[in-house]
């Protein structure tokens, strides 16, 4: 048992250390063009009205940033380590925010719980569209059209190619187009949701390591959850088999959201406790280790 476990997490850093650049100022997007559009994302600059804009000189498109799973799963039964019951978030409402304005984009899940969003999707609340904005961290909600439960969570980062686009995995990282989510990634993406609207972070899910929280479900997921952790993993379950929202504190795009307050005392009971394994938001001068953009 002691070798499999090591093995997961080896092969979960191996992956991360391939993904992660040698260092990188901050953990998500910036901008050097004035403040943000709808979404939080940023506008190009526009040319000098008296000079035409300088033409590339070696024009390469890159696809349009979009997010994608292949499998937004809901978890309403079982304790941890498991087995948990886990069904497709089936013809749900998607709603997905980097975090950093009051608004965030929307989408919907087909039959088994996959979904596909690109920039230009309706922003709630509306009007407008939401821009996706690349080298960012997002959070992914799935949930019925009542905002209760069950509920499916997990975080992506959008890179700047197909290619660097990631979500959270059991065992490593993976590509959006393959992603599925659970109660592990849900478990790591409430904490991280908690802890950003706790800190009043100005660049909200940028200001983590995505490798970081990748590696935080790997722990989990491996067996290693502490006893903290291990409530907010059975408390996802119990939960969603009731229903219920599992917001801890409601979203800035809608104050109307159901919260609950299980949920925020178990992720605000995670914090400072296992220090080598819960993540901890980028310091100001930016973390290494991050995903390639």
């Amino acid at each position: 048992m002691t070798t499999d476990v090591t093995k997961k997490l080896a092969a979960g850093t191996i992956a991360a250390a391939l993904l992660a650049a040698a260092a990188v100022s901050g953990c998500g997007g910036s901008s050097a063009y004035g403040g943000p559009s709808i979404g939080g994302g940023y506008p190009s600059p526009s040319p000098s009205p008296t000079q035409p804009p300088s033409p590339s000189p070696s024009p390469s498109p890159s696809p349009t940033p979009g997010l994608a799973a292949s499998g937004m799963q809901v978890t309403t039964a079982g304790t941890y380590p498991g087995p948990f019951t886990n069904a497709p978030a089936a013809s749900d409402n998607i709603v997905f925010s980097c975090g950093c304005s009051s608004q965030a984009g929307t989408g919907t899940t087909d039959g088994s719980g996959a979904f596909s969003v690109m920039n230009g999707t309706p922003a709630t609340p509306g009007p407008g569209t939401y821009t996706i904005v690349a080298t960012r961290n997002y959070v992914v909600v799935a949930q019925p059209a009542s905002g209760l439960g069950p509920q499916a969570w997990t975080m992506e980062f959008a890179g700047n190619t197909n290619a660097t686009d990631l979500a959270l995995g059991d065992s490593g990282a993976t590509a959006v187009t393959s992603a599925t989510s659970d109660v592990y990634t849900a478990a790591a993406t409430l904490y991280i949701w908690e802890e950003t609207k706790a800190a009043g972070n100005a660049t909200a899910f940028d200001k983590w390591n995505f490798n970081a929280i990748e590696m935080f479900v790997v722990h989990m997921a491996s067996g290693h959850a502490s006893n903290h952790e291990q409530t907010l993993i059975n408390d996802i379950a119990a939960q969603s088999g009731l229903g219920n929202s599992l917001y801890p504190t409601h979203p800035s795009w809608d104050p109307s959201q159901p919260s609950n307050a299980t949920i925020l005392a178990d992720t605000r009971a995670i914090r400072g406790t296992d220090p080598a394994n819960v993540p901890t938001p980028c310091p100001s001068a930016g973390c290494t280790g991050t995903p390639t953009p």
